[in-house]
């Protein structure tokens, strides 16, 4: 966590993270075409002028042609296929490929395509990214999003496993990590223990920390023993974000962590969960005398939270 004044706002923008916009998984394309047919009504051939007939004869060659022209056209449009039967056949690195093109027509609809693949396309979209220009890397970033939450597991992967692709990976993780995603806060504690990805990781818990998250309390919490003070400060806000009053006395004994960034963390996260017990404002008020500015400044902050 960088060294910086966090303020409550600070706090709400993390608790209620922007909602990235999700593309649908793919386009459904549809050719529907209709026949029309044509009936000739007329008096028997011996009835009939010989200006008739010939004016007849002129008119089923005029209809002829529209509807022999008619047929071919809609038989080249049948043997045409559409670009998304084409683009199904792709690989996932062909399609990669296809959408770094900087050609619009050449990669018309790949994007569709390649985040209807799924969360099974995700490696290659990072490792297309490395070398890419910046718009080619908006456009795979941009399929990233139309998969989401479901990419993260993936992207979580290529981060611990990947060194190349770690910058990448973390910033898709900050990208894709929301709420829905809480199911994924034991796979990010377990990867805070690599002090070359903890970061990301710590980001990506609090992004998905809120009150639907309550049942990873105690793995949270358990992380407040770790032996990293970054670990412990991110477990501290993520408590705060997710609101849960069990949460307190964890807290409250973080207060007296060695590391004034755990301090303040637990300040913070007390004045979110806003409990007007006691210990906490008795906690606080002592805080507020803490020897890092940055401890005493939150703690009163906190207090006001409390008191409003």
């Amino acid at each position: 966590m960088n060294k910086r004044n966090w303020s409550f706002k600070d706090f709400t923008l993390i608790r209620a993270p922007e909602q990235v916009p999700h593309a649908p998984q793919g386009l459904q394309w549809s050719l529907t075409s209709g026949r029309g047919h044509t009936s000739e009504m007329g008096l028997r051939p011996s009835a009939r002028s010989s200006a008739e007939r010939r004016g007849a004869r002129a008119t089923r060659a005029l209809v002829g042609v529209f509807v022999f022209g008619g047929l071919c056209a809609g038989s080249v449009l049948a043997q045409e296929p559409s670009s998304q039967e084409d683009l199904s056949l792709h690989s996932i690195p062909a399609l990669v490929e296809k959408l770094k093109n900087p050609d619009p027509q050449a990669r018309k609809g790949v994007a569709e395509v390649l985040a209807g693949r799924g969360a099974e396309g995700v490696p290659e979209i990072l490792r297309g990214m490395k070398g890419a220009k910046p718009k080619a890397k908006a456009r795979l970033s941009l399929v990233l999003e139309r998969i989401g939450s479901p990419a993260v597991p993936r992207v979580l992967e290529v981060l611990i496993h990947d060194p190349d692709l770690r910058s990448f990976a973390g910033t898709a993780l900050n990208q894709l990590s929301g709420p829905e995603s809480a199911d994924q806060i034991p796979a990010f504690l377990s990867a805070m223990q690599d002090p070359e990805i903890k970061n990301y990781c710590g980001t990506a818990l609090l992004r998905v920390s809120s009150p639907k998250a309550k049942k990873y309390f105690p793995e949270i919490a358990n992380a407040l023993k770790s032996q990293d003070e970054d670990v412990r400060a991110y477990a501290a806000v993520a408590l705060g974000l997710i609101g849960d009053k069990n949460a307190v006395p964890h807290l409250v004994k973080g207060l007296k962590d060695p590391q004034p960034k755990v301090r303040w963390s637990a300040a913070l996260a007390l004045g979110k969960i806003g409990s007007k017990s006691k210990p906490v404002v008795e906690a606080l008020r002592a805080a507020q005398k803490d020897p890092n500015a940055e401890v005493r400044r939150l703690a009163t902050e906190a207090l006001k939270e409390i008191r409003s």
